[in-house]
C-alpha cells in the first residue's frame, strides 16, 4: 500500500554569502530523514528531502549550479527542523 506523501512548510531566505532553506519536519527524527543532492541536467542540480515515519514527506529544489557551490551546502537537523545552507559561488 503506498502512502500518501505531503509537503512540508518550507521558507527560503537569501544571506549575503548564502542562501539557507528553512524546511518544518516536526514529528520525524534524524533517522527518519533522507536529503539527497544529484545533477538533474546540464548546469542543474535537484535536492530531494524525503522522510518516513508512520507519515510520508516530499520535498524537491531545483538548484543551478552556476549561482551555487554544491560542494559546500550543509544540512543541520535539530529540534524538528531541517536547514540547508547553499554556499553561494
Amino acid at each position: 500500500m503506498e502512502q500518501d506523501c505531503f509537503e512540508p512548510y518550507c521558507q527560503w531566505k537569501r544571506e549575503k554569502g548564502y542562501d539557507a532553506i528553512h524546511i518544518e519536519l516536526h514529528g520525524f527524527n534524524i533517522d527518519d530523514v533522507k536529503v539527497v543532492l544529484k545533477q538533474i541536467e546540464e548546469g542543474k542540480s535537484m535536492i530531494s528531502i524525503m522522510a518516513e515515519n508512520p507519515r510520508c514527506l516530499r520535498k524537491r529544489f531545483e538548484i543551478p549550479n552556476d549561482i551555487y557551490n554544491l560542494e559546500q551546502i550543509r544540512a543541520l537537523f535539530w529540534n524538528g527542523k531541517l536547514n540547508i545552507e547553499i554556499p553561494k559561488k
